[in-house]
């Protein structure tokens, strides 16, 4: 999203909605929606991959059928219009829970106004968040109705396009990291700073452990004594905040070359160069930096666990947003992205929707380990979007082997161990909690049904969307441990703790 804080605009169509409290309705990181289903499962990772829906396992079974609604693209956000929304970031279910109605709400994206909404006293008007109406305008019914869940196989009937918004007031938060990893020092292009949030009348707990990765344009390579490709570069973390730093500008500073990773298979993607070919003549070797902005997780797990010595470049120009920016200003090397999917553009480009934009062959991002599958592997959707770019080892390990399991609705507990297994150990230092935000004076009327929340993503983790590439890490107060990680960490930057005992799972 494309901005932190700043004015607030309560701007809504329809007012604010004053609904039953049996809702229950969260606002968070864009991490969030791998857990709300998608719109049609038969079309993911590859067909039909896993997409299990976290509030489709809180409904009534049988009929009527539940409903998925979710928002068209290019919206602004009815709290804060300078945020504009891109498809999938208000997710919305309809059913009956208990044979009375039930409505669940996450909308995606915001992991500092999360948290700043949960220091807020519920129906405040600092508690609000955006959300579509269900059933209002724009949502159309998606072909094949009813849909199948392929990790719960219950039914459910899925609306796209809504563009009717409003506002409700959020019972709970998520977000990519800790409040306090939120500091000062922490800026970007549009002149927002981070701000420490404590857990002072909320609680902050892990979820999940997420992986985060380091990815390079497809033009990058080591450089053969001839000048040709010689194959997939690392780097050190001392490297990465060099270059985010703006130390090192040239990968040629780093004995690295740009190639011209010409799109070989047709999907519109630059391609590696094979070994022994290409050349450097007449391509710019800068590297170019696609930053993401403070308000969002992942620039704040970034900074936290990469950017130790050093602040990240805090100059450049924005990209993406509505009216639509390009990421190919002549002569720029440091762009924002403002959302997950503009950080992989600036890398890869892209050619639809419209306006299209060329790819930076020698562009470096960061991005959540999932965002960094490629589709030849994982197929389309959430998972396998990186086509133009490849994910580098950091310090010597990747936080994921990348090996597609043999059932992609329902990969082993073996085979994700075997995949995450530098990660699970502690061995990867880019990565963080996803954490849940609840109050605690008062508590929440629907505490217990948040509980039954989380613990549902817990348990079909490996059912979702994203849940190849994350492990269980939950650790509610008051509630059981459900966890898959050999090591934790209080405080996002660190450091790690190993837990008790000598597991041959590490070894």
């Amino acid at each position: 999203m494309s901005r932190l804080l700043g004015s607030v605009c309560f701007a809504v169509v329809g007012g604010l909605a004053d609904y039953a409290a049996a809702d229950l309705n969260v606002m968070g990181s864009t991490h969030g929606q791998s857990y709300q289903g998608v719109a049609q499962p038969a079309t993911v990772n590859p067909p039909p991959g896993a997409a299990a829906s976290i509030p489709l396992s809180l409904c009534d079974a049988g009929a009527p059928l539940p409903s998925r609604y979710q928002n068209a693209a290019n919206l602004a956000d009815p709290v804060d219009p300078t945020v504009i929304w891109p498809a999938n970031t208000s997710i919305v279910w309809v059913c009956r829970r208990g044979g009375a109605p039930f409505t669940f709400r996450y909308t995606g994206g915001f992991s500092a106004r999360a948290y700043n909404a949960m220091r807020q006293p519920f129906g405040s008007p600092g508690s609000r968040m955006g959300t579509i109406v269900p059933g209002g305008t724009g949502c159309t019914a998606v072909a094949g109705n009813p849909q199948t869940d392929p990790g719960t196989g219950r039914q459910y009937n899925s609306f796209v396009g809504c563009n009717q918004l409003e506002t409700v007031f959020a019972n709970f938060g998520t977000s990519d990291t800790r409040g306090t990893a939120f500091e000062p020092n922490m800026c970007d292009q549009t002149g927002d700073c981070a701000s420490p949030v404590a857990d002072s009348g909320i609680q902050s707990f892990p979820i999940v452990a997420v992986p985060f990765v380091m990815i390079v344009g497809n033009g990058v390579q080591k450089c053969n004594p001839n000048g040709t490709a010689g194959g997939k570069i690392t780097l050190t973390r001392s490297q990465v905040e060099s270059i985010y730093s703006g130390q090192i500008t040239s990968w040629n500073q780093l004995g690295y070359c740009v190639f011209s990773a010409p799109d070989t298979n047709g999907d519109g993607f630059p391609d590696l160069n094979p070994i022994g070919t290409g050349s450097t003549a007449g391509i710019d070797q800068s590297i170019v930096t696609c930053s993401r902005p403070v308000n969002a997780g992942t620039r704040i797990v970034f900074n936290s666990t990469q950017m130790i010595n050093a602040s990240e470049l805090t100059f450049g120009t924005i990209g993406g947003g509505s009216p639509y920016r390009t990421f190919a200003v002549p002569g720029e090397t440091n762009y924002l992205a403002p959302t997950v999917s503009d950080g992989l553009t600036c890398v890869q480009g892209r050619t639809t929707p419209a306006p299209a934009s060329p790819a930076n062959r020698g562009a470096i991002t960061y991005q959540r380990a999932d965002e960094a599958a490629n589709s030849a592997n994982f197929g389309a959707g959430n998972v396998g979007r990186m086509n133009g770019g490849y994910p580098v080892e950091l310090d010597g390990y990747l936080p994921h082997t990348y090996v597609p399991p043999a059932n992609a609705i329902t990969p082993t507990d073996a085979e994700r161990a075997a995949a995450q297994k530098d990660f699970r150990c502690g061995r990867v230092s880019f990565w963080a909690d996803w954490v849940g935000i609840q109050r605690t004076s008062p508590v929440d009327a629907n505490q217990q049904l948040w509980n039954q929340y989380v613990a549902g993503i817990a348990q079909l983790l490996p059912r979702t969307t994203n849940g190849y590439f994350f492990a269980r890490n939950l650790r509610q107060p008051g509630q059981p441990v459900n966890s898959e990680m050999f090591v934790t960490k209080n405080a996002t930057k660190g450091p790690i703790q190993w837990n008790p005992g000598n597991p041959t799972a590490c070894r």
